[in-house]
């Protein structure tokens, strides 16, 4: 390899199903939430390649006011990246509100919807049926339905993941 190549370092929230101790790509995890702030793209491929493994981005230089710093493991002006990909979009948000509840005291049964009300971005639409060019957050709580799917969403995938 020659001096000039650089490896790019990426921040990552990696949720573990295994036991404390589990080895992956040099790193040693614990069962839940680790967070690894210098992950190089060969570790990064070895970690979501393994199945007992939930891996997710973390970008930073984002403001996360609304996250509550204190119980948070993931550092000051990061935020998580979830991957929403089976759970459809318009779950995302409240699956991300299941998670921050879940991080300030872990849950035990599904949460009630009036603790899932999320500021959801919208365009709205102008009088003559156009979307204006301005988005605003309007507060959006889940149907009992959507808290469902959200709920088993996040049972299945972080808090009762299981190996392989």
């Amino acid at each position: 390899m020659s001096s000039e190549h650089k490896k790019t370092l990426i921040a990552c929230l990696v949720i573990s199903a295994m036991h404390n101790g589990y080895r992956r790509a040099g790193f040693c995890l614990n069962q839940g939430e680790n967070y690894l702030p210098e992950v190089d793209e060969d570790q990064f491929s070895m970690l979501d390649g393994d199945k007992n493994l939930t891996v997710n981005v973390v970008e930073e230089d984002i403001d996360i006011s609304t996250q509550d710093k204190s119980t948070s493991i993931v550092p000051e002006g990061e935020k998580v990246e979830m991957n929403f990909a089976w759970a459809g979009e318009e779950l995302a948000p409240f699956i991300t509100a299941i998670h921050k509840l879940h991080c300030e005291t872990p849950l035990t049964k599904k949460p009630n919807v009036d603790e899932l009300v999320v500021d959801v971005l919208t365009q709205p639409e102008g009088e003559d049926g156009e979307s204006s060019a301005e988005v605003l957050p309007v507060k959006t709580k889940p149907t009992g339905a959507q808290r469902d799917a959200a709920w088993q969403y996040y049972l299945d995938n972080v808090i009762n993941h299981t190996p392989g």
